[in-house]
C-alpha cells in the first residue's frame, strides 16, 4: 500500500539543492486532434500517439537562496531528483522504502522571488520548460519522454519506435 513521500533530494552537477521545499514534476499531456466526419454521430478527440504537449517543472524554495538563483541562469539544467516513498505491506504491516528517480532537462521560464514577511518562508519559485523527462522506480526505467529525439517510452513500450522507423530515423 502506497503511503507517502518520505523525503527527497534534488541535484544538479552533483550538487544538492538544500532549502528546496518542493518540486512539481511535469504533467504528461498528449497532443489531440478533434475528429468528425461521415458515419460519426459527433466529434472525438484523437490522441496523437507519442506526441506531447509542452512540459513544465516548478521548483519551490523556502527562501531566495543561491540555489534558487542558480536555477534561474538562462541555460539548460540537468536535474536529478531522488525520492524515497514509503510503502506498507497490507498483510504483514511491514514498512518499506521505494526509490523513485526523476531525471529532467529544464530551462528557466520564470523566477518568482516570493514575499517578505516576518517568520515565514519567502516561497520563492521558478517555472521551467522541461525538454526531457525520465522516471525510474527501484532502478527500472518506467518513463522516458524526449520529444526532440522522438522517444516516448512508457512501461516497457517505445510508442514512437514505428514512427522513427517510418521516417528513417
Amino acid at each position: 500500500m502506497d503511503q507517502m513521500v518520505t523525503n527527497f533530494a534534488v541535484y544538479e552537477d552533483a550538487t544538492e539543492y538544500l532549502g528546496l521545499a518542493e518540486v512539481e514534476f511535469p504533467e504528461i499531456g498528449f497532443l489531440t486532434e478533434e475528429i468528425s466526419g461521415a458515419g460519426m454521430s459527433g466529434k472525438i478527440e484523437a490522441i496523437v500517439i507519442g506526441h506531447l504537449e509542452a512540459m513544465t517543472v516548478t521548483y519551490s524554495f523556502n527562501t531566495v537562496s543561491d540555489a534558487a538563483i542558480k536555477l534561474t541562469e538562462p541555460r539548460v539544467h540537468n536535474i536529478d531528483c531522488r525520492v524515497a516513498q514509503q510503502l506498507q505491506d497490507k498483510r504483514s504491516g511491514k514498512i518499506s522504502q521505494e526509490s523513485v528517480k526523476h531525471i529532467m532537462r529544464t530551462m528557466p521560464k520564470k523566477f518568482k522571488p516570493g514575499k517578505g514577511a516576518i517568520a515565514t518562508p519567502a516561497e520563492a519559485s521558478g517555472e521551467h520548460a522541461c525538454y526531457y523527462y525520465a522516471m525510474y522506480k527501484n532502478g527500472v526505467r518506467k518513463i522516458e519522454l524526449d520529444p526532440v529525439n522522438f522517444i516516448c517510452f512508457i512501461n516497457g513500450v517505445d510508442y514512437l519506435e514505428a514512427v522513427r522507423r517510418a521516417l528513417g530515423k
